[in-house]
């Protein structure tokens, strides 16, 4: 008995199914890997608050979720206040809580000058940038982070040059961000991972501007979260154990992210 050959709409349609599912996989997959990659974060994250939570000089989670106060968690007293054009939004990296929503013209979560004295210090927070141009996350006393969509720009003193780590950082997701200054020397972590490290000028601890999301009249587009600062840094041997810790449970992440 002879077989039927294929007519062309049943080869079409075929075709159609593939791809249909094919589509459906890939989705699926960039979901789980997007997962992941949150997940190394968080847990980096957590590394780090362990290995220098006793050192945490101010916290803010931005759970207040209504009003205008961005409440110092860690009990130093340095509550920040949100500005016209700031809103709560519920987009967080872990699904709960609040962050803080920033339009990109107006708006800012003034925060009060933290007198520190230590020359080795650590910043740690998450942010989900809506633009691919440099823009401004965080500044505190002299110091800023800036990040754009190539790259994750750091002044320990922004009287002076900065530091730029060229990096790939996807737009309209989250990444967390952790740096570390001990003395003249860096470390700069993105979702878990080490992107660079090398010499900087010495921290500048004097009152210059105090802002998340904005600095000067330059406002961030986008969302923020969960920002810390501590008063030490990691030491070489913190921060390496701790990527080896986190880097074998998401290696495939790391492999997308190279």
């Amino acid at each position: 008995m002879r077989r039927r050959a294929f007519t062309l709409v049943e080869l079409l349609v075929v075709i159609s199914i593939i791809g249909l599912l094919s589509t459906i996989a890939i989705m699926q997959m960039s979901s789980s890997r997007e997962k992941a990659r949150i997940a190394r974060g968080l847990s980096y994250e957590g590394s780090v608050y362990r290995a220098v939570g006793d050192n945490l000089v101010s916290q803010w989670d931005l759970n207040d979720c209504s009003g205008t106060t961005a409440a110092d968690t860690s009990g130093g007293g340095n509550a920040g206040t949100l500005t016209a054009g700031a809103s709560w939004s519920t987009n967080t990296p872990s699904g709960q809580g609040c962050s803080i929503a920033f339009n990109g013209t107006a708006g800012c979560a003034t925060v009060p000058y933290i007198g520190m004295t230590s020359a080795s210090q650590t910043y740690s927070l998450w942010f989900n940038t809506a633009t691919a141009s440099l823009q401004n996350v965080l500044s505190l006393r002299s110091t800023l982070i800036r990040v754009s969509s190539t790259q994750v720009g750091w002044w320990s003193d922004v009287q002076t040059s900065p530091v730029y780590v060229a990096k790939a950082v996807s737009l309209n997701v989250w990444h967390q961000l952790v740096i570390d200054q001990n003395g003249t020397t860096y470390n700069m972590y993105l979702d878990g991972g080490l992107i660079g490290s090398g010499a900087a000028v010495a921290i500048n601890n004097a009152n210059y501007t105090n802002g998340i999301g904005c600095y000067g009249g330059a406002i961030f587009s986008g969302l923020i979260d969960d920002v810390r600062v501590f008063n030490r840094s990691l030491t070489s041997k913190e921060a390496w154990r701790l990527y080896a810790e986190e880097a074998p449970q998401y290696g495939f992440v790391a492999m997308f992210n190279r």
